[in-house]
């Protein structure tokens, strides 16, 4: 079954550059005397992605009803990627890819002025990642 899309008619170019952060993913026991012992909290280590856009209040609408009903289980965003080419002729050392991700919090809107918003949310990249077409 194919995964939903998010379409980037919801939503603008981001606000800033995607910023991903790593998890260590140890626990470590109470202290007790001896050997320090520390165990793995996940069996794949989840990379998670702090994203941001303005967007004007007629977006808002559709792009939070998506989310709602699509954003907690897996779906499909293009995301800047190092990993791929941009297009010759461009300027930008960036190309858009989609991306496996899922909401996992950090959801956000802040009012800039007069029908402008910023939506803020994290989510969790899958690693794999297919080519934009």
């Amino acid at each position: 079954m194919a995964l939903p899309r998010l379409s980037s008619d919801l939503y603008g170019p981001p606000l800033v550059g995607i910023q991903l952060t790593l998890n260590t993913g140890l626990v470590r026991t109470a202290w007790m005397a001896g050997t320090v012992r520390s165990r793995r909290k996940y069996a794949h280590m989840p990379t998670i992605a702090s994203c941001r856009w303005q967007m004007r209040a007629g977006l808002l609408k559709g792009f939070k009803d998506w989310i709602n009903a699509n954003g907690y289980d897996w779906f499909e965003m293009q995301m800047e990627s190092q990993r791929y080419r941009p297009p010759p002729g461009t300027t930008s050392t960036h190309a858009l890819a989609w991306h496996t991700v899922r909401v996992i919090g950090g959801v956000s809107v802040s009012n800039l002025g007069p029908f402008l918003y910023e939506v803020a949310l994290d989510v969790e990249l899958k690693t794999a990642v297919v080519p934009v077409p």
